[in-house]
């Protein structure tokens, strides 16, 4: 082969690589910006189970409802995706049914390759790297409290992108005024971040709020589902305290939405305690979106639309800040759907 037809070949490829680096490029219109908020709140292997039905009677000797508050005056705010009743589905957007992979999944636009929990640190742009970086929000603005110190792996591939407090001491981290009082006796690992998350919401109204919370994966694990029925209890009378907080805000809580999911699902009656790519199972999550109440431009898709996975739950979030999605080129648009799109 002559060097003239080789340098030809290099140019055509350098074309062909400039072209679909362009179309790529493309696949993102310009960004929308509002002046909503998000609160995220994650709760680690919560079964859809224990959700939309309440103690399994398989597993508890007196069955009892365990989001008693939150199904009588937060529900009826918000719609519910992957109750199995309603034919709606929800699953994992990896074959891990594990919490690493699950995370990575929400703040990700792409799959990370991760399928355990020992993934070293994300290595793309995740949805709080675009808020810094694209609309300019400040790192006490972009806060994440988590009580599993792994999470750091997760928000951004940088550091001082975020707030982030993660895998601190069970009693709180002292991070500014804490509120008096004991946290709920339920919780263990989540003391800390049931603490210091509300009350920074109120304190700072942060524009991306996520508490990411533990203990129902931990009781979970340790096969003890009488605890893990009472923490789901305690997480029911915190869901209540975020929503009354966002209600006593005012205008902040007009253009804040809430959105509630979980990282995986969990085995049925006989591997209840267990969850991953050997607990099919597992794959079934669920999450519940409350939009702004100033967001009269938005609605939400009707949950037996179509199949949802931990993708949606980043492309609402985005939808939300107004940040341009991949929607002209197949991807989800998550859970809403605004007029401006």
């Amino acid at each position: 082969m002559r060097v003239s037809d080789i340098r030809v070949g290099l140019c055509v490829l350098a074309l062909l690589f400039t072209a679909c680096g362009e179309r790529l490029a493309e696949q993102y219109g310009p960004n929308a910006p509002t002046d909503y908020n998000v609160v995220l709140v994650t709760f680690d292997g919560l079964r859809w189970q224990e959700l939309f039905g309440g103690e399994d009677p398989l597993l508890s000797r007196d069955p009892h409802v365990l989001f008693p508050q939150f199904w009588e005056k937060i529900a009826p705010r918000g719609v519910m995706y992957g109750d199995p009743s309603t034919h709606g589905q929800m699953r994992v957007a990896t074959a891990a049914n594990a919490s690493l992979p699950g995370y990575m999944s929400i703040y990700a636009e792409t799959e990370q390759d991760c399928l355990t929990n020992y993934c070293p640190r994300i290595a793309v742009r995740t949805f709080v790297d675009r808020l810094h970086d694209e609309l300019g929000l400040p790192q006490d603005q972009l806060a994440v409290f988590a009580s599993w110190w792994k999470m750091r792996l997760v928000v951004s591939a940088r550091d001082k992108v975020a707030t982030v407090e993660a895998g601190v001491h069970p009693w709180g981290t002292g991070f500014g005024q804490l509120p008096r009082g004991e946290p709920d006796l339920a919780y263990d690992f989540d003391r800390g971040t049931v603490m210091d998350g509300p009350h920074y919401l109120s304190e700072n109204q942060p524009r991306f709020l996520h508490l990411a919370l533990l203990d129902s994966d931990r009781f979970g694990h340790q096969n003890n589902y009488q605890r893990y029925a009472r923490v789901l209890q305690a997480y029911d009378r915190l869901l209540v305290e975020l929503v009354q907080r966002l209600d006593d805000a005012g205008e902040y809580g007009r253009k804040t939405a809430l959105i509630i999911t979980t990282d995986h699902g969990r085995g049925l009656w006989d591997q209840w305690q267990d969850h991953g790519p050997q607990v099919p199972a597992s794959a079934d999550v669920w999450a519940f979106v409350m939009l702004p109440p100033a967001a009269t431009e938005l609605a939400l898709v009707s949950p037996d639309a179509r199949a949802f996975d931990h993708h949606d739950v980043r492309y609402t979030i985005e939808t939300l800040f107004g940040l341009s999605t991949r929607g002209s080129s197949g991807y989800s648009t998550g859970f809403v759907t605004s007029a401006h799109r």
